[in-house]
């Protein structure tokens, strides 16, 4: 599925350590989540869509919607790296953590 104009990646240099950088974002992504403050009830906060200003959900969807979103951002990157002429990271490259 296409992705909406607001959300086209900018163009960058994409090199082999894409996957790497992908777990550094999702760790920040997570520690950001942990300095949430503790007395937010995140089915009564609303937030609003970072693409759609006109949709707003909860802020436990928005934790679904990171968890089942993540491995597609993941599964794209992936894939960027196989094709042929990719740059290869160094061995100590992660393999993907939602495959089995």
């Amino acid at each position: 599925m296409k992705t909406t104009a607001a959300a086209q990646p900018s163009a960058s240099e994409i090199d082999g350590d894409i996957i790497e950088r992908y777990y550094e974002h999702q760790g920040q992504m997570i520690e950001h989540l942990r300095m949430l403050p503790s007395d937010i009830d995140p089915v009564k906060t609303i937030v609003t869509s970072p693409l759609m200003g006109l949709v707003t959900y909860s802020l436990d969807d928005c934790y679904t919607i990171i968890a089942v979103h993540g491995p597609r951002h993941f599964n794209q990157a992936q894939r960027v790296t196989e094709v042929e002429g990719f740059p290869k990271a160094d061995a100590t490259a992660r393999s993907n953590p939602w495959r089995n």
